[in-house]
């Protein structure tokens, strides 16, 4: 535990700079919501892929499919697996330890200064990124009791994660360029001690993990601390899939779009087009709510920092403070809301050639109505005629 105290002369300058942070997390978020308006969906190129045939010449600016088995002429390889026709290997590795959690709670002091406590726990669990105990920041009392001694020798020992491809590709014994192929889909290896190598002797197979017990008396049900387990994902050269290039040299390659992205990847395990396209369809629209809400969180948080510097003069006395909060948070969602919705809409619009020229066109069609019914309004008003005219013509 740690407590850390701020002034209010810091919090106040500290507000300040929370600001400039805050503008440029405001004016920053309308770009990433426009420009993720204007993203690629690569799922309305792969429903208009052809099917390749090798008779018939295509020219670049097609894209390709074809269904079938990768093969290599070196295969993908691993320290702790028998050699196979592996295309693609992911190695997976995670140790049974504990993880650091820190908690804060600041309270704010009359006069406008902070106190701040903060607190650390530990929870076991499997990770693949296990912190050494020289890193731990809490207390002998909030540090856990019952690590090994070889704990941080453990972690600095235990494989890593790892990916490994082969070379040399063919599918249907159409070659394949390397270049910017992805491969998707990999499948669980089922372990066993057929295809496994290099085991220690505290080492086992047990449910797909190579289970290596480093407590006394873990098992991959109920490990101990310390204990490390290793999984794969891999593809095969048995596994069916989808391709989708162009044909270059009679070689697959990389397709390239109109906005310069490249499409050239292989599904392992999807057989038909239409399950390509729900795939490519699914992952647009995931990756586009995810930037809509990140778009959305950059304008809210930039919203709230601009009143920083108000409410920390409030903090003088604690209560007005929450206030202010409370009040700015829910001022600054709701702007936020609407700003975000509209950019969407204009993103949408302007990322559209045909919508952003009927939206032009709506647009001067609009003016060019308001501008007829004024001059007409004009032209139908009588003159009005002064009362010192009206006298002098009476006069004559």
């Amino acid at each position: 535990m740690r407590v850390e105290r701020t002034n209010f002369g810091q919090r106040i300058v500290n507000s300040f700079v929370g600001v400039l942070i805050g503008i440029l997390l405001f004016f920053g978020s309308f770009l990433v919501l426009f420009l993720n308006e204007g993203r690629e969906n690569l799922a309305n190129y792969a429903k208009k892929a052809k099917v390749y045939q090798s008779e018939n010449v295509y020219s670049k600016d097609e894209l390709l499919y074809t269904v079938g088995k990768l093969n290599a002429s070196t295969f993908a390889g691993d320290d702790f697996l028998n050699n196979g026709n592996y295309i693609y290997i992911e190695r997976y590795v995670e140790m049974y330890c504990y993880v650091e959690k820190e908690h804060q709670e600041t309270k704010e002091n009359i006069g406008g200064s902070t106190t701040t406590v903060v607190t650390y726990t530990y929870e076991l669990s499997w990770t693949s990124s296990p912190a050494k105990t020289t890193t731990f920041k809490g207390d002998n009392t909030e540090k856990p009791t019952n690590l090994p001694e070889q704990y941080d020798s453990w972690i600095t020992n235990m494989p890593q994660n790892q990916n490994n491809t082969g070379s040399g590709f063919s599918i249907n014994s159409v070659n394949m360029s390397p270049n910017g192929l992805i491969l998707s889909n990999a499948k669980d290896l089922a372990l066993s001690t057929d295809i496994t190598k290099n085991l220690n002797a505290n080492d086992t197979i047990s449910n797909n993990f190579i289970f290596r017990k480093n407590s006394t008396n873990g098992t991959i049900n109920q490990p101990g601390v310390g204990d490390i387990r290793i999984y794969y994902h891999v593809i095969t050269a048995d596994d069916e899939g989808i391709l989708f290039g162009r044909i270059e040299n009679n070689s697959f390659t990389s397709f390239v779009t109109k906005k310069n992205n490249t499409f050239y990847r292989f599904f392992s395990g999807i057989e038909s087009q239409n399950q390509a396209v729900s795939i490519l369809q699914a992952e647009y629209k995931l990756t586009l709510w995810i930037f809509r809400i990140v778009g959305f969180v950059m304008m809210f948080i930039g919203l709230l920092l601009f009143s920083r510097p108000l409410t920390t003069l409030l903090s003088v006395i604690p209560f007005f403070a929450k206030m202010g909060r409370f009040i700015f948070g829910v001022f600054s969602f709701f702007i936020s809301l609407f700003l975000t919705t509209i950019t969407i809409i204009l993103g949408i619009i302007f990322n559209n050639i045909y919508l952003a020229s009927l939206f032009v066109l709506l647009i001067i069609g609009i003016i060019i109505l308001v501008l007829i019914k004024k001059k007409n309004q004009k032209e139908n008003t009588p003159n009005k005629i002064s009362p010192m005219n009206n006298k002098k013509a009476n006069k004559k």
